[in-house]
């Protein structure tokens, strides 16, 4: 999927975050045009921080908020808001 992505000339940053840990694994995702790669379980803020670091590097980067249609996800707050509803997250939903 992330190759394909590419290959439509998408830039935005791609984390990859899964359970496969071996090395060969890694370098697959790496290869295929991911910008970073997780192995879970991981710390939240770990994967905060990685994100933000991507988004220190990306042209594309709005800020600490990621957005889907009318989703709307704080990074810096891990406030949460959809419409007129907002919710505060705990790092565990998060």
């Amino acid at each position: 999927m992330c190759q394909h992505y590419r290959r439509l000339g998408k830039l935005a940053p791609v984390l990859m975050l899964t359970a496969k840990d071996a090395t060969s694994d890694k370098i697959s995702g790496l290869d295929a045009g991911a910008d970073d790669y997780l192995v879970k379980p991981t710390d939240v803020f770990e994967l905060l921080a990685r994100v933000r670091a991507l988004g220190r590097r990306s042209p594309l980067w709005q800020g600490d908020t990621l957005q889907v249609e009318a989703l709307t996800l704080h990074l810096s707050t891990l406030i949460v808001e959809r419409d007129t509803y907002s919710l505060q997250l705990s790092t565990r939903e998060f």
